[in-house]
């Protein structure tokens, strides 16, 4: 690998270093076990055939660029920290798998889910294994003398307890906003806080600062959740990767839907009355209920909410040490992630 480059890596760039890398992990795996993980990742058929998945293909990496960006952010450079970019993708990618099973999605990114290819079964051992490279990634006592292997295992541990707290919210009609706003915290910002702590950690940052960036991440998580709430009813599936209003038609009561029903008006009356009421697969029926949601004011405060946490997030950022440009540079990345738009206007003729 070359010096280091004078910006923060972007998405693309990133996924040119991890990728070579996950696959090196998977190549170390029982020969049943790399077929299910390279379906996982668009580089082969379910037959074990590889494929060129392009841009899809092993995901956005947005977490590894986490781990690049906040290290780079620190000391200027990021190459040491691949150990922790690789680990948080696998563990991210464990999280995918299980989230699936747990929620029933058979398809993602226009493919269908690992569970749904090859069954619950080897679905959840695949997973499994993923996460247990993440951590042995992540286990040489060179990485940061065990502090890496910490972080990470608290990190999951934080997202297992969201997942678990999601599964009894979704299991009954209660629940409110600040119980989601937990959910969030855990089972969205734990990893993400988890990737900029170990760049701002494999860069050479002290623990005040290592923290601190964490919260700023933490925060962005939930916008970022809020955000993606949003898009389940009123975004475009093919950015998405999944199935249209798939929250909806499954009557989760996401974070618009929440903010619908507490505000109590007409709206929200008769969002309460249809959303059991009516079959859930019914496409008129699920447009009906996304309607009421808007109309009931859930969007804009969903949108609010995502807006709130990141301005809290990129306010921590401000409070660091780092460098003006560094905090800028992460900046940017954060609004990236939460809004897929850049603040940085494109240079003319480009």
């Amino acid at each position: 690998m070359t010096e280091s480059i004078k910006v923060s890596p972007s998405v693309r760039f990133s996924r040119t270093l991890i990728e070579p890398a996950l696959r090196a992990v998977v190549d170390d795996y029982h020969d049943d076990v790399a077929r299910i993980v390279r379906y996982h990742f668009g580089w082969a058929t379910p037959t074990g055939t590889p494929v060129d998945g392009g841009e899809a293909a092993g995901g956005k990496c947005s977490r590894g660029t986490l781990v690049f960006a906040a290290a780079h952010a620190v000391c200027g450079r990021f190459e040491m920290a691949l150990p922790a970019a690789v680990g948080v993708e696998l563990a991210h990618n464990s999280s995918i798998i299980h989230d699936d099973v747990i929620d029933g999605d058979a398809e993602r990114r226009g493919r269908a889910t690992v569970w749904a290819q090859f069954g619950t079964s080897l679905a959840v051992l695949a997973g499994d294994a993923l996460l247990v490279s993440a951590l042995r990634v992540l286990a040489d006592p060179g990485s940061c003398d065990g502090r890496a292997s910490a972080l990470m295992a608290r990190a999951n541990e934080r997202l297992i307890a969201g997942q678990v707290r999601e599964a009894v919210l979704h299991g009954g009609d209660t629940g409110s906003i600040d119980d989601y706003l937990d959910v969030a915290e855990n089972k969205t910002g734990a990893l993400l806080e988890c990737s900029v702590e170990l760049g701002a950690l494999f860069g050479g940052a002290d623990e005040s600062t290592v923290e601190l960036m964490g919260v700023a991440a933490r925060h962005m998580g939930i916008a970022w959740q809020a955000a993606n709430d949003v898009e389940d009813i009123w975004g475009n599936a093919a950015v998405t990767g999944k199935p249209a209003r798939s929250d909806l038609r499954r009557r989760i009561r996401t974070l618009p839907v929440l903010a619908a029903l507490e505000t109590g008006g007409p709206a929200a009356r008769a969002l309460a009355e249809r959303w059991h009421a009516t079959s859930a697969g019914d496409d008129q029926e699920v447009d009906a209920l996304a309607e009421l949601v808007e109309q009931a004011g859930g969007r804009v405060a969903a949108e609010d909410v995502s807006r709130q946490h990141l301005d809290i997030a990129l306010s921590r950022l401000a409070d660091t040490d780092l460098p003006p440009g560094a905090v800028a540079s992460l900046a940017e990345l954060f609004h990236l992630i939460v809004t897929r738009k850049s603040t940085i206007a494109p240079e003319s003729g480009s």
